[in-house]
């Protein structure tokens, strides 16, 4: 038992070293890297010359000030930013390899799963966007995550701080706060949230592919007084970015979830985690015929692959004898990406 507890305790922290590795070498990547790389430099050096909190959401910039004060440069704010995404990343892995603790044989088995899927969620392309570009969904998405999860350990205190920083990062978090309410934190569905997740899904993926889902929100927009469609409609106008119904997202994220569904119908901790998935999809399937929707569904793509590596960790065990590769594979890939090409 010793031995496991040391072999676990070396693994962790040579992990911790090459995250700390790997968030100076992506904290350190020239301005032309990433479209808001440039952005976010200008930002922090105006934070740090007036030590003032900027308009950005209120908890990304409480989460700066303390930088401002210090007067830190955008580089050591940017490595501070991906160490703690890193850490949010695998902090996550190893909660997601937790909801099927009852299949592993121990926790060293558990450890070498959550290095696994961590490796795995690091190789995948987009995830570079959250240190690079969507800084702040990165930010909340990972809390969101971690606040479900959480909750799902009953530890309702720190799932709904969690939930408080996730919203405070980036304020699109309120787009599926009703529903994670109501799923998650009361006893509304009990028994039934499952199947009611799948055919919100259902209706919505219909109205969304017909091109009904603009018609619906502009209708309620003007019922409840509440200018969404002409926010939604207006981003970017200019921008060169193909709006309307993106059957190539959405069909990427059926993908995705295929596997997590077909799973779900025999394990209840995946119809469970299923149901987190589908309504982190709601958002998009509302107000992804806008421009640049693929902000719209990030959260549901970044949840559902950690969903589906820990079906892979789960059917092919075998796999878990290579977790030290995944992870060296995913974080070099991860910064070459982050430093070389986005």
């Amino acid at each position: 038992m010793e031995v496991v507890v040391t072999k676990n305790k070396l693994d962790t922290a040579f992990l911790f070293l090459l995250i700390v590795l790997s968030s100076y070498l992506v904290g350190d990547r020239d301005v032309s890297v990433g479209t808001d790389t440039i952005n976010y430099t200008n930002t922090f050096i105006s934070g740090a010359a007036c030590k003032c909190i900027g308009d950005s959401e209120l908890g990304f910039e409480l989460f700066l000030y303390p930088m401002y004060v210090l007067g830190m440069g955008p580089t050591l704010i940017f490595f501070i930013i991906s160490l703690t995404l890193y850490s949010l990343m695998y902090l996550s892995a190893l909660k997601v390899a937790g909801v099927a603790v009852s299949n592993f044989n121990n926790e060293r088995a558990q450890l070498k799963s959550a290095f696994l899927i961590f490796g795995l969620m690091v190789m995948v392309p987009f995830v570079i966007q959250l240190h690079v570009n969507a800084i702040r969904q990165g930010l909340s998405l990972l809390c969101l995550l971690l606040s479900f999860l959480y909750l799902l350990e009953d530890r309702k205190r720190l799932s709904v701080s969690l939930l408080i920083l996730a919203i405070g990062f980036h304020y699109s978090t309120i787009l599926i706060l009703p529903f994670y309410v109501v799923f998650f934190y009361t006893r509304i569905f009990f028994g039934k949230s499952f199947y009611l997740a799948v055919f919100i899904f259902v209706i919505l993926s219909i109205l969304y592919l017909l091109g009904f889902s603009e018609l619906v929100v502009k209708r309620l927009s003007e019922f409840f007084y509440i200018p969404v469609w002409e926010v939604v409609s207006s981003y970017a106008s200019h921008a060169e970015y193909k709006r309307g119904v993106r059957y190539d997202f959405y069909a990427f994220s059926f993908v995705l979830v295929v596997p997590i569904f077909l799973y779900a119908l025999k394990n209840v901790k995946a119809r469970v985690y299923l149901v987190f998935v589908l309504i982190s999809m709601i958002p998009f399937l509302l107000l992804g015929w806008g421009a640049y929707s693929n902000r719209y569904v990030l959260n549901s793509w970044i949840y559902a692959f950690f969903g589906l590596f820990l079906y892979v960790v789960i059917a092919f065990p075998v796999v878990k004898k290579f977790y030290w590769v995944a992870v060296l594979i995913g974080l070099f890939v991860n910064v070459y990406r982050g430093t070389v090409s986005v």
